[in-house]
């Protein structure tokens, strides 16, 4: 094994020990669907019907969830219009494609915030807390 493969290899296996929970959640994920397969589908992680959405936008007063700005909905969803659906908890980390898992979001705010849990992407404990509270509500 070359050199920089040897340290790439010890570096790998180092942040491996320093973050157990990240690795194991992977290798569940990979291990469900096959190494060699694709990630779960949306299908396979929960479904979203159109109603479910619709209430969600109509819950959160046709703004973002996260920075408060209206988006424009008289297209019905389109995210060339700036409308995304953010997950809560991220796919990456084990969210589900929910209702209560989802959020309406400018496409600013849903790529600022991408894999990042919530309460990490929110400095605002009033508004992590108004976003708990409407998708309980949802």
């Amino acid at each position: 094994m070359p050199c920089e493969m040897a340290d790439s290899r010890a570096r790998l296996d180092a942040w491996h020990v320093d973050h157990p929970g990240y690795a194991g959640a992977y290798r569940r994920v990979r291990s469900r669907t096959g190494a060699n397969d694709a990630p779960p589908r949306f299908s396979q992680m929960g479904r979203l019907t159109k109603a479910e959405w619709d209430n969600i936008v109509a819950a959160f007063g046709g703004k973002c969830a996260y920075c408060d700005v209206e988006l424009v909905w008289d297209k019905g969803y389109n995210e060339d219009d700036g409308w995304t659906r953010d997950h809560l908890v991220p796919l990456a980390l084990g969210g589900l494609h929910v209702a209560d898992n989802i959020v309406p979001a400018c496409r600013k705010c849903n790529a600022a915030k991408h894999t990042t849990p919530l309460r990490d992407f929110l400095n605002d404990e009033d508004r992590y807390q108004f976003i708990c509270d409407m998708t309980s509500l949802i």
